[in-house]
């Protein structure tokens, strides 16, 4: 344990230290100098794959930047800059809302990532909102309903969804309660 420990103490390289103290705790799980050390390292790897990725970014080089972001996020899953970025990479909008909820589970008061995920919300509606416009121009109601369903729940203030809404309700009552919910 002390030789291991000892090693560790004079490694020039994160990963080779990583190395050191995972024998370390091998021998002994309850060293706290190793657990101290190997958290202290986890999180600087994890800082410095974030600033390769965010070069990366900065430079196109998307695919390289997401493995950076997901190789921080591997050494401190706790990198709340880590789970930001990499959903600003992400291709789909599902990947987004799943990365931009880590970083708020992370720091609920994280402005960038309340305001991001706003945005990945809006444009869901939007996507669901032609939908629905494209299954009421074809007679399909019903799939409209649903959608705009889907569509109110992540936007409810969106006027466009209560007007279609008002427009395929069957009840004149329904039409004049969601027409007011434009105005």
């Amino acid at each position: 344990e002390n030789a291991w420990l000892w090693l560790a103490s004079i490694s020039e390289y994160p990963e080779e230290l990583l190395i050191f103290l995972n024998n370390v705790l091998e021998v002994n799980p309850d060293n706290a100098r190793a657990q101290e050390w190997m958290k202290q390292t986890k999180s600087l790897l994890a800082k410095t794959f974030v600033q390769r990725g965010i070069d990366a970014s900065k430079e196109n080089q998307s695919d390289f930047a997401k493995q950076c972001f997901y190789q921080a996020a591997a050494h401190d899953d706790t990198n709340e800059m880590a789970w930001l970025w990499l959903a600003s990479v992400s291709n789909s909008v599902e990947e987004k809302v799943v990365h931009l909820n880590k970083a708020i589970s992370i720091n609920s008061e994280n402005e960038d990532a309340q305001t991001a995920l706003k945005a990945v919300h809006q444009e869901m509606a939007d996507t669901l909102l032609q939908k629905a416009f494209a299954a009421e121009a074809e007679g399909d109601t019903l799939t409209a309903g649903e959608l705009l369903k889907e569509v109110l729940q992540k936007s409810p203030e969106m006027a466009d969804a209560w007007m279609l809404k008002a427009k395929i309700a069957d009840d004149t009552s329904e039409k004049i309660r969601y027409s007011e919910k434009v105005l």
